[in-house]
């Protein structure tokens, strides 16, 4: 079965179910790409959604995946942005990226979203990553969580099968100054994601109040993002601020791909569902992926004394009492 062909028979009815006319200039140089390879009925063909997340989540289970269908080629479409984490879980990978500007995030998901309407099926080697898709049918099978869709309802496969967690690329040092000295003393404030909107009032409080406990605070920022007040700007890389978080005392972040990213590497987390469906926090709640790191969870709709509470608990349980014996290293 010719992949291509399917994926153009899609396209092509993507124009009778009025989609923006700039996915399906995107998917028709998707699929262009993917011709350069003559694809065989051995070849298993991942796309991914465009976030870090979305990436993370996508190649969940890459390795069961290999032993499951025995392929001979995995091509894996994704942002072109996560080129390099894509081909971090794996370099021999063929890999086909989409370009989208910021903003555009709705756009290719659109595009993926219609695989209900089109129906593109594939020999079960055709894989769309987006849990939200298949919510619903899974979830009649008490499969709720992102986690559980991939594994058993998207990729078929069965309970053993391990999850395969993003890969820590080794960084040698930091783009913070005497950060060895000083890594039990640091947390990292996230409060940006291009999925949600942070609530910056709540940050500013909690930032507060870990400076009051001795606690050095940086906010994560990029793009001409705004630290927060009082504390210090970290703008680095991604690998950069996976290695940074992975050693220092702990993150607090809205719920954002960083926090899949760094899932296994024993952080601990502090994380905040904002502005949020019940349906969101369910499909991707963090401790489904029952990784290496301690998370504690909470949602905006917690009134922000409440929260604050929740949050000197996390502080003197996490980051005080049970300080890391041990940092990640690579």
């Amino acid at each position: 079965m010719n992949y291509c062909n399917i994926l153009k028979k899609g396209i092509k009815n993507l124009k009778n179910v009025l989609l923006l006319p700039y996915d399906y200039i995107v998917g028709k140089e998707v699929i262009r790409s993917i011709e350069r390879y003559k694809n065989n009925k051995n070849d298993v063909i991942i796309l991914l959604l465009k976030g870090i997340g979305d990436t993370v989540y996508g190649l969940a289970f890459l390795e069961a995946i290999k032993k499951q269908y025995h392929p001979q080629n995995i091509i894996v479409v994704g942002n072109k942005n996560q080129s390099e984490l894509i081909m971090n879980y794996d370099n021999n990978i063929r890999l086909v990226t989409y370009d989208l500007k910021k903003g555009e995030y709705n756009k290719y998901s659109s595009l993926i979203n219609c695989e209900r309407r089109i129906k593109v099926v594939n020999d079960n080697r055709f894989f769309i990553t987006d849990p939200y898709c298949y919510y619903y049918k899974s979830n009649k099978q008490n499969m709720s969580s992102a986690i559980d869709i991939l594994r058993k309802y998207l990729f078929k496969l069965g309970d053993e099968a391990e999850i395969t967690y993003p890969p820590i690329v080794t960084q040698k040092n930091s783009c913070i100054p005497n950060f060895d000295k000083e890594k039990s003393k640091i947390v990292v404030i996230n409060p940006y994601s291009n999925s949600m909107e942070s609530k910056r009032g709540i940050y500013q409080e909690m930032s507060e109040l870990l400076a009051q406990k001795g606690f050095i605070v940086y906010t994560n920022v990029v793009d001409g993002q705004k630290k927060i007040e009082g504390t210090r700007e970290l703008c680095c890389s991604i690998d950069e601020l996976v290695y940074i978080v992975s050693n220092c005392a702990g993150i607090v972040s809205v719920r954002s791909g960083i926090l899949d990213l760094i899932i296994n590497t024993g952080t601990s987390i502090f994380a905040i569902y904002e502005r949020c469906t019940t349906k969101f926090k369910k499909i991707y709640n963090l401790k489904a992926w029952n990784g290496k790191s301690s998370i504690y969870e909470v949602t905006d709709n917690v009134e922000n004394d409440i929260m604050l509470k929740i949050f000197e608990n996390w502080c003197e349980i996490e980051l005080l009492k049970n300080k890391k014996e041990d940092t990640f290293e690579s």
